[in-house]
């Protein structure tokens, strides 16, 4: 299991964590929006992405290698490659960032991680949901009401503020734990009846 610390170059390290300030003070996302657009919108994503792998701990069988990179899989079309790019240059314990990207969803086979922006119907998400059990994959999305079909963590705009949901009992089927520092910020949600 990883601990929960991070080394990251001076310059790399502060730029990450005023993002993810930005993002947990409630900066609104239009003021975002409106100094780089979506460009700076990505790179907000992308820190949280990075901050929820910081927080979450796979079982032992998934990172036994201690040399064995955090694997982020990415669809092809979901964030901006220069932010796909800055996750490879930070470390989570010591272990490097691998950022892969997928051409469908559907092979997660490898990943630690796996961000999707796509839409995706009930079925498709319960899915995925079933495939990340067998692989112990976290799901993260900004999909509307991701965490409610089963998904484990949404990221959501509301009321022009970034939050994010987190599906506790998801994500604990899945053999993954989420520190309580996470929890604390996250809104908890279960799954809704289809």
């Amino acid at each position: 299991m990883l601990p929960h610390r991070t080394f990251l170059d001076v310059r790399t390290a502060s730029r990450f964590f005023c993002a993810f300030l930005v993002v947990l003070l409630g900066v609104s996302a239009t003021a975002v929006a409106t100094t780089k657009d979506s460009v700076q919108i990505d790179a907000v994503k992308a820190a949280f992405v990075f901050n929820f792998a910081k927080f979450t701990m796979w079982p032992e069988h998934r990172l036994q290698d201690a040399e064995a990179a955090i694997v982020f899989c990415l669809h092809r079309e979901d964030l901006d490659h220069r932010a796909a790019k800055d996750l490879e240059r930070q470390k989570i314990d010591k272990r490097s960032v691998t950022v892969r990207i997928l051409e469908t969803e559907s092979d997660i086979r490898g990943c630690h991680l796996l961000f999707l922006s796509l839409s995706l119907s009930r079925a498709e998400t319960g899915t995925l949901v079933e495939q990340s059990k067998q692989e112990n994959v976290l799901l993260i999305s900004d999909m509307p009401g991701f965490a409610e079909r089963g998904g484990h963590i949404a990221l959501v705009t509301e009321k022009n503020r970034f939050r994010f949901k987190i599906n506790l009992e998801s994500t604990i089927d899945c053999g993954l734990k989420l520190s309580s520092k996470l929890l604390q910020l996250a809104d908890i949600v279960t799954t809704s009846e289809p």
